[in-house]
């Protein structure tokens, strides 16, 4: 399937993923909320045994010229689309958000995710097709072509007939959840609500740990008795693991925290990093 989407050019991607979305052997839905980088998009999934591609289908103004950004790895900075009609110092203030990034973004999500604890891994595709003109196509293929990654993205740019097509007519699809190829959607949207509910878990710890810190006395000894047993979560710690001794925690500097914090393999292991922490901070002079 992959092999196949790879040969398509701007004319024919219509027609394939037209075909594709009626195969009988071939998984293919309309999620709208498939990643959090791709949510309220026109984005297209089909797998099939070992395979998974994302479509995302991006639909602008006919006409569009638009410059990509080439930097579209960093999930925290975004990348952006600008406007490459208006002269150069305006645009500044036209730009939308990069297709690529969100693309970029979502493939490294699910192949994450996806091939958790699996023998065989899963290969991930993302596909961009787009009715705008990029001007920096072929500077931004080799950018794509650098990347280090296990996951691929293809793009097919200036593609009129098909999205002059897209209000009137959308792509079918074969929504067969007894395909093996759905359970692979299956296991990502399960990872993503289990990675979603750590993240809050944790969130919500730091919260009423910085909390608690903050109603300590800077010369109070004794808060490191007040620290409540609920803030570890169902297991409670014995007063040993925080010993003045313990080499793994408390002679690091607080610089280090965060770099701490993203070693952490566990939330337990995170609440002793924190909890570490707070003991410091309310033990020093």
């Amino acid at each position: 399937m992959i092999s196949e989407l790879k040969l398509q050019t701007n004319e024919t991607i219509f027609r394939f993923l037209t075909q594709l979305g009626k195969r009988e052997d071939v998984y293919s839905s309309r999620p709208e909320d498939l990643c959090p980088t791709l949510q309220d998009s026109n984005v297209y999934v089909y797998a099939k045994e070992q395979e998974l591609v994302v479509v995302l289908v991006d639909v602008t103004m006919t006409g569009t010229q638009e410059e990509a950004d080439l930097e579209f790895s960093n999930p925290v900075m975004k990348a952006y689309f600008h406007n490459a009609t208006s002269p150069f110092l305006e645009r500044v203030g036209e730009y939308r958000d990069s297709p690529v990034w969100q693309l970029f973004q979502a493939a490294r999500s699910l192949h994450k995710l996806i091939n958790k604890d699996v023998e065989l891994p899963v290969q991930v595709h993302t596909v961009l097709v787009t009715n705008s003109s990029i001007v920096n196509i072929e500077e931004l293929q080799k950018a794509i072509a650098n990347l280090d990654e296990e996951f691929g993205l293809t793009i097919f740019h200036n593609c009129q007939s098909f999205c002059d097509q897209w209000s009137v007519f959308k792509l079918p699809v074969n929504p067969d959840f007894f395909l093996m190829g759905a359970t692979y959607l299956q296991t990502y949207k399960h990872e993503l609500s289990m990675q979603f509910d750590a993240d809050k878990e944790i969130k919500e710890f730091e919260r009423r740990l910085l909390e608690f810190m903050g109603k300590q006395p800077a010369d109070d000894q004794s808060g490191e008795d007040e620290v409540d047993d609920d803030l570890l979560g169902d297991e409670v710690l014995e007063d040993e693991e925080f010993d003045d001794d313990d080499q793994s925690y408390d002679d690091e500097p607080d610089a280090d925290l965060h770099t701490r914090l993203a070693a952490c393999r566990s939330i337990q292991e995170r609440k002793l990093v924190m909890l570490s922490y707070a003991k410091r901070q309310v033990l020093s002079p």
